[in-house]
């Protein structure tokens, strides 16, 4: 895995990291409902772009997926 600062945040990758976000959220809170998440997930992508130090876990360089872990 490699942490890497992120000061660039295009769509694809607040999308991704909204998808992160989401897969945690539903693992995590068992007690909010499918409407409370979508309702609550409406306001990720702007919370993610206003997070003043923003660190993304990816594979490892050598895989040619990139996608965000964390």
């Amino acid at each position: 895995m490699i942490l890497q600062d992120t000061e660039h945040r295009d769509t694809a990758l607040v999308s991704a990291l909204v998808a992160v976000w989401e897969r945690s959220v539903r693992a995590t809170h068992t007690f909010l409902t499918d409407d409370e998440i979508n309702r609550i997930k409406q306001y990720a992508p702007q919370a993610i772009a206003e997070v003043p130090e923003l660190v993304v876990m990816r594979p490892d360089g050598d895989s040619s997926d990139q996608t965000p872990l964390a």
